[in-house]
């Protein structure tokens, strides 16, 4: 197992994460659905940890979209995943479908 996975797994932020057998590229991956907030996790290890938060975007009609003003490849492979739910300020008690992602160093 990579160096990468084993920390992940133990790591309290990623163990919830569902991991790839192969990687993935993301617009393969998710390619017929909008999601209003994707946030990238980088799995590179740095001094036995991961890198860990990059950035976000949107992805909406197969299009990235940045959030934060880095660019960000649409074909960038995805290692895992995991979706979570946030509160839309704007409509009180609606929540919005979101996803972090575990990427390596192509994002």
């Amino acid at each position: 197992m990579s160096d990468w996975k084993n920390i992940a797994k133990k790591s309290e932020r990623y163990k919830r994460f569902f991991f790839l057998e192969k990687p993935v590229p993301f617009d393969e991956l998710f390619k017929n659905r909008d999601i209003r907030v994707v946030q990238v996790h980088s799995a590179e290890v740095f001094e036995g940890e991961l890198v860990g938060f990059c950035g976000g975007f949107e992805w909406k009609d197969g299009q990235v979209i940045s959030r934060d003003g880095d660019s960000y490849n649409k074909g960038m492979k995805v290692l895992g995943y995991e979706w979570f739910n946030i509160e839309d300020n704007a409509d009180e008690g609606i929540t919005i479908p979101c996803l972090d992602i575990l990427v390596g160093n192509d994002w």
